[in-house]
């Protein structure tokens, strides 16, 4: 998709609902299932809710910096291009405690807000703090796995008669990027960043 700032605009003024039902209704399980796609979008965004609840109860509401201190998250700054084959502005890894933010990608969106004239919908840090927030879900998630099976997981059938559960990280994606709405208290959907690096 071709942006311009007419529709950059625009789609920051989109509807996160519809955003996430656009992204599901591409996964395999919903295009057979698409009747339970508002479903899983209430489901994985109450497991946001629930979250920050969570968090800030515990611990109050910080600077994203200070969570990573408590909780001993180290981050680690990547100027590669691509070093996945896929672009990501951050990912966590689970076994070294480790979020890697692609300061590439993060500077590449600090170009597009500014030319783009939408630093007073979105500020380059403001999305900067969008970015970390999104992977302290994630490390939350892999702390506590109690919503996999019921706000993750889609039952699917491997052979006839015989059914699964499946996590689909689709669904945690939304989690996501919705717990780093919620922390925030921004109306826009982050995703369109995604789109504009893609």
């Amino acid at each position: 998709m071709n942006f311009s700032k007419e529709n950059i605009k625009d789609y920051l003024k989109r509807d996160s609902i519809q955003i996430y039902r656009e992204i599901l209704i591409n996964e395999n399980y919903f295009k057979k299932n698409a009747n339970k796609i508002d479903v899983y979008i209430i489901k994985s965004t109450s497991v946001s809710k629930i979250r920050y609840k969570d968090l800030i109860d515990k611990y109050g509401k910080l600077d994203v910096n200070e969570y990573f201190k408590i909780f001993n998250i180290e981050l680690n700054e990547v100027y590669e291009e691509n070093p996945f084959s896929f672009p990501y502005f951050a990912i966590y890894d689970v076994t070294s405690n480790k979020i890697d933010i692609n300061i590439n990608l993060i500077k590449q969106i600090k170009k597009i807000i500014k030319s783009n004239e939408i630093e007073n919908i979105i500020s380059y840090k403001e999305f900067y703090n969008l970015v970390l927030l999104h992977e302290l879900f994630h490390y939350l998630d892999e702390r506590d796995k109690k919503f996999d099976n019921n706000n993750f997981s889609v039952q699917i059938e491997i052979f006839k008669h015989i059914k699964i559960n499946k996590t689909l990280n689709i669904l945690k994606e939304i989690a996501a990027i919705e717990f780093s709405k919620i922390f925030l208290d921004i109306e826009y959907n982050p995703v369109i960043f995604e789109c504009l690096i893609s």
